[in-house]
């Protein structure tokens, strides 16, 4: 058997997966992270993040390009990171115009793509007890009061770049 993945699990893949996160940082309420974890990469996708460390410091030092490429799945993170980029730019410049156009639908989409990736982490919790489903209750109530709130009601504390910095 050829321990070698596939074109498409290796490279295009993690590129289309990209294009739907980078679609997804377009969208607000939408995280490009739950996008990768609906589409079953985020883990690959931290790993590759986490050994960005001393380690990977001293095999490039060292010139070791093929050991250090392959220690953070070069190819992996260049084809997600194209995506990504792919998709914002291709999505970034009309989602104004579609949330002024269409935003019933738009909205529906969001809600669609939020409800699709809750589906996906409840099923990844091992053991529900009380104080889960509790605060899945909260949490699922706060949202939908959050999200019934005019954008006009009340300007942020410390401004929208505060805001914007906060996450």
């Amino acid at each position: 058997m050829n321990p070698r993945p596939s074109l498409f699990r290796a490279h295009l893949w993690p590129l289309i997966g990209g294009v739907l996160m980078g679609i997804a940082d377009t969208i607000p309420g939408v995280s490009g992270g739950t996008v990768a974890m609906v589409l079953g990469i985020y883990d690959r996708l931290v790993t590759a993040i986490s050994r960005c460390d001393i380690t990977l410091a001293g095999l490039v030092v060292r010139g070791r390009w093929r050991e250090a490429s392959g220690r953070i799945e070069l190819g992996f993170l260049l084809s997600l990171g194209l995506g990504i980029s792919g998709g914002i730019l291709a999505l970034a410049s009309v989602m104004k115009d579609l949330l002024e156009d269409y935003p019933s639908a738009v909205n529906a989409v969001f809600f669609g793509l939020v409800a699709g990736s809750c589906l996906v982490v409840t099923r990844s919790i091992g053991s529900w007890s009380r104080l889960r489903v509790v605060l899945m209750v909260v949490a699922i109530l706060a949202s939908f009061v959050l999200v019934g709130m005019s954008s006009d009601m009340a300007e942020p504390v410390g401004g929208r770049l505060a805001l914007f910095l906060s996450g």
